[in-house]
Protein backbone atom coordinates (compact mmCIF):
# COMPACT_ATOMS: atom_id res chain seq x y z
CA UNK A 1 0.00 0.00 0.00
CA UNK A 2 1.46 3.27 -1.23
CA UNK A 3 0.84 6.77 0.65
CA UNK A 4 0.39 9.02 -2.02
CA UNK A 5 -0.80 12.09 -1.56
CA UNK A 6 -4.02 13.73 -4.00
CA UNK A 7 -3.48 16.87 -5.40
CA UNK A 8 -4.64 18.68 -8.35
CA UNK A 9 -2.76 20.87 -10.87
CA UNK A 10 -3.35 23.96 -8.65
CA UNK A 11 -1.77 22.39 -6.07
CA UNK A 12 1.68 21.08 -6.27
CA UNK A 13 4.67 19.68 -3.84
CA UNK A 14 7.09 22.18 -3.09
CA UNK A 15 9.86 20.03 -4.78
CA UNK A 16 7.49 19.77 -8.02
CA UNK A 17 7.58 23.97 -8.02
CA UNK A 18 11.04 24.08 -7.31
CA UNK A 19 11.55 21.65 -10.42
CA UNK A 20 9.45 23.55 -12.42
CA UNK A 21 11.10 27.16 -11.35
CA UNK A 22 14.82 25.69 -11.34
CA UNK A 23 15.15 26.95 -7.93
CA UNK A 24 15.29 25.17 -4.68
CA UNK A 25 12.50 23.90 -2.11
CA UNK A 26 13.75 26.96 0.18
CA UNK A 27 13.28 29.65 -2.63
CA UNK A 28 9.80 28.49 -2.98
CA UNK A 29 9.20 28.50 0.55
CA UNK A 30 10.43 31.78 0.30
CA UNK A 31 8.43 33.08 -2.63
CA UNK A 32 5.18 31.66 -0.62
CA UNK A 33 5.99 33.31 2.52
CA UNK A 34 6.75 36.94 0.43
CA UNK A 35 3.23 36.77 -0.95
CA UNK A 36 1.77 35.75 2.08
CA UNK A 37 0.49 32.13 0.79
CA UNK A 38 0.40 29.50 3.40
CA UNK A 39 0.66 25.56 2.36
CA UNK A 40 -2.14 24.21 1.62
CA UNK A 41 -1.09 20.81 3.07
CA UNK A 42 2.92 20.31 4.86
CA UNK A 43 5.08 20.93 1.52
CA UNK A 44 2.45 21.51 -1.21
CA UNK A 45 0.99 24.84 -1.88
CA UNK A 46 -1.17 26.91 -4.72
CA UNK A 47 1.01 26.55 -8.27
CA UNK A 48 -0.71 29.39 -9.61
CA UNK A 49 0.19 32.16 -7.06
CA UNK A 50 3.77 31.55 -7.10
CA UNK A 51 4.07 30.69 -10.89
CA UNK A 52 2.42 34.91 -11.23
CA UNK A 53 4.80 36.26 -8.84
CA UNK A 54 8.08 34.58 -10.40
CA UNK A 55 6.59 35.77 -13.72
CA UNK A 56 6.13 39.41 -12.74
CA UNK A 57 9.27 38.85 -11.33
CA UNK A 58 11.60 38.07 -14.35
CA UNK A 59 9.41 40.36 -16.26
CA UNK A 60 10.58 43.25 -14.33
CA UNK A 61 14.03 41.60 -14.22
CA UNK A 62 14.07 41.82 -17.83
CA UNK A 63 13.20 45.13 -18.46
CA UNK A 64 15.75 46.88 -15.69
CA UNK A 65 19.39 46.69 -16.19
CA UNK A 66 20.97 44.31 -13.33
CA UNK A 67 22.28 46.63 -10.43
CA UNK A 68 24.72 45.59 -7.50
CA UNK A 69 25.21 48.56 -5.46
CA UNK A 70 28.22 46.65 -3.75
CA UNK A 71 29.91 45.82 -7.36
CA UNK A 72 29.03 49.48 -8.85
CA UNK A 73 30.49 51.43 -5.50
CA UNK A 74 33.68 48.64 -6.09
CA UNK A 75 34.14 49.67 -9.36
CA UNK A 76 33.84 53.39 -8.75
CA UNK A 77 36.34 52.93 -5.73
CA UNK A 78 39.16 51.05 -8.13
CA UNK A 79 38.29 53.54 -11.02
CA UNK A 80 39.36 56.14 -8.73
CA UNK A 81 42.11 54.56 -7.18
CA UNK A 82 43.11 54.06 -10.50
CA UNK A 83 42.51 57.82 -11.71
CA UNK A 84 45.06 58.81 -8.10
CA UNK A 85 47.74 56.33 -9.54
CA UNK A 86 47.80 57.66 -13.28
CA UNK A 87 47.58 61.22 -11.18
CA UNK A 88 44.50 62.37 -12.82
CA UNK A 89 43.27 62.99 -9.14
CA UNK A 90 44.79 63.68 -6.04
CA UNK A 91 42.99 63.54 -2.39
CA UNK A 92 41.51 67.07 -1.52
CA UNK A 93 43.77 66.69 2.04
CA UNK A 94 46.60 66.67 -0.21
CA UNK A 95 45.88 69.41 -2.61
CA UNK A 96 45.06 71.76 0.46
CA UNK A 97 48.40 71.05 2.74
CA UNK A 98 50.41 71.71 -0.86
CA UNK A 99 48.55 75.15 -1.15
CA UNK A 100 48.99 76.53 2.11
CA UNK A 101 52.85 75.36 2.41
CA UNK A 102 52.89 77.14 -0.95
CA UNK A 103 51.14 80.07 0.21
CA UNK A 104 53.48 79.81 2.76
CA UNK A 105 56.34 79.61 1.30
CA UNK A 106 55.81 82.66 -1.14
CA UNK A 107 54.62 85.09 2.22
CA UNK A 108 58.34 83.88 3.99
CA UNK A 109 60.16 84.43 0.94
CA UNK A 110 59.16 87.95 -0.01
CA UNK A 111 59.34 88.82 3.56
CA UNK A 112 62.85 88.07 3.58
CA UNK A 113 63.12 89.79 0.39
CA UNK A 114 61.75 92.93 1.60
CA UNK A 115 63.98 92.72 4.72
CA UNK A 116 67.23 92.87 2.48
CA UNK A 117 66.09 95.41 0.51
CA UNK A 118 67.27 99.24 0.50
CA UNK A 119 63.54 100.13 -0.82
CA UNK A 120 62.60 103.17 0.62
CA UNK A 121 59.88 102.08 3.93
CA UNK A 122 56.78 103.25 2.11
CA UNK A 123 57.98 101.58 -1.03
CA UNK A 124 58.60 98.35 0.95
CA UNK A 125 54.88 99.24 2.77
CA UNK A 126 53.08 99.43 -0.68
CA UNK A 127 54.92 95.92 -1.89
CA UNK A 128 53.76 94.21 1.32
CA UNK A 129 49.98 95.44 1.18
CA UNK A 130 49.99 94.35 -2.76
CA UNK A 131 51.14 91.06 -1.91
CA UNK A 132 48.99 90.49 0.73
CA UNK A 133 45.96 91.22 -1.25
CA UNK A 134 47.71 89.10 -3.67
CA UNK A 135 48.08 86.03 -1.42
CA UNK A 136 44.72 86.93 -0.01
CA UNK A 137 42.80 85.92 -3.68
CA UNK A 138 45.12 82.91 -3.88
CA UNK A 139 43.93 81.47 -0.61
CA UNK A 140 40.08 82.42 -1.57
CA UNK A 141 40.76 80.51 -4.66
CA UNK A 142 42.74 77.87 -3.03
CA UNK A 143 39.63 77.79 -0.72
CA UNK A 144 37.15 77.98 -3.38
CA UNK A 145 38.91 75.25 -5.64
CA UNK A 146 38.61 72.87 -2.56
CA UNK A 147 35.10 73.16 -2.35
CA UNK A 148 33.90 72.78 -6.10
CA UNK A 149 36.00 69.25 -5.72
CA UNK A 150 34.47 68.62 -2.53
CA UNK A 151 31.36 69.32 -3.89
CA UNK A 152 32.05 67.18 -7.52
CA UNK A 153 32.11 71.03 -9.67
CA UNK A 154 34.71 71.62 -12.39
CA UNK A 155 37.65 73.49 -10.66
CA UNK A 156 37.94 75.28 -13.88
CA UNK A 157 34.50 77.24 -13.62
CA UNK A 158 35.53 78.66 -10.46
CA UNK A 159 36.12 82.55 -10.01
CA UNK A 160 37.11 84.49 -7.77
CA UNK A 161 36.74 88.32 -7.47
CA UNK A 162 39.46 90.42 -6.23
Amino acid sequence: MTNKINTTVDEMHVGKIAEILGVTDRRVRQIAADIGLAPVRRGVFELGPILRHELRRLEKAKNEPPTNPYREARANEIEQRTAERRGKLIPIQDFDAVTVNLLQIVREECERAYSKSDLPSNVKEKLRNELERILGKAERLKDALSQALKDGKDPAEVVVSS
